[in-house]
C-alpha cells in the first residue's frame, strides 16, 4: 500500500486507542454511582484501566518522536490492547458487559496494516483472551447463566472481519500498483 494509506491507518488506529483508553478510564470515575461500567473488579478495572492508558500515550509519544512504525511495535500494541479489553470485560462481567465488542475495529485496522498471518495471530489472541474471560466469569458465577455460545460467535466475527480487511488491503496493494503502473507508462 502507499505510504499515505498505511500512514492513515496507523494514525486513526492511534487516535482510537487514545480514545478508548481514555474514555474506559473516565467511565470508571463518571459511573461510580451508576450501572453504565458495572465492574465486579473494581481495583481491576481502575488498576488495568491506568496502565492501558500510560502504554497508550508512551507508545503513541514514542511513535510521534522517533517518526518511524515498526511491525512489531504495531503488533504488540494490537496485543496489549486486546488484553487490556480482556482484563476490563472479565472485571465487568465478561460478554455480557458489552466491552469486547470494542475490538471489532481494532481487528478491522490490524487487517489493513499488518501482513495476514500476523492480523489472524492477532485475532486468535482476542479470540482466546474472550474465551477465557468468559471462562473465568463462568468460574465466579453463582448462577447457570454462561455465554460462550455469544464468545464464540465473536470469536468467529473478528476472525471474518480480519479476513475481510485483509483482502482489502490486497485489494488496496493491487489497485495502487496498477495506478503506479499506468502513470509509468503514460
Amino acid at each position: 500500500m502507499a505510504l499515505d494509506t498505511v500512514e492513515r491507518i496507523q494514525q486513526i488506529s492511534r487516535v482510537y486507542r487514545l480514545l478508548l483508553s481514555s474514555v474506559l478510564l473516565l467511565l470508571y470515575f463518571a459511573t461510580s454511582d451508576s450501572l453504565l461500567i458495572r465492574a465486579n473488579h473494581e481495583n481491576l478495572y481502575l488498576l488495568t484501566s491506568l496502565i492501558w492508558l500510560a502504554l497508550v500515550i508512551f507508545s503513541t509519544l514514542g511513535r510521534l518522536i522517533t517518526r518511524q512504525d515498526f511491525l512489531i511495535e504495531t503488533s504488540a500494541n494490537y496485543i496489549i490492547d486486546f488484553v487490556a479489553i480482556s482484563i476490563l470485560a472479565y472485571a465487568c462481567g465478561g460478554v455480557e458487559s458489552g466491552l469486547l465488542y470494542l475490538t471489532l475495529p481494532m481487528i478491522a485496522m490490524a487487517g489493513l496494516e499488518v501482513p495476514s498471518r500476523l492480523s489472524l495471530l492477532i485475532a486468535v489472541t482476542a479470540t482466546l483472551g474472550e474465551l477465557i474471560v468468559e471462562f473465568m466469569v463462568s468460574l465466579e458465577s453463582v448462577t447457570a447463566e454462561t455465554y460462550f455460545f455469544q464468545a464464540g460467535l465473536l470469536g468467529t466475527t473478528l476472525f471474518l472481519v480480519s479476513l475481510g480487511f485483509n483482502l482489502a488491503q490486497d485489494w488496496l496493494r493491487t489497485a495502487e500498483a496498477e495506478v503506479e503502473k499506468s502513470t509509468r507508462t503514460a
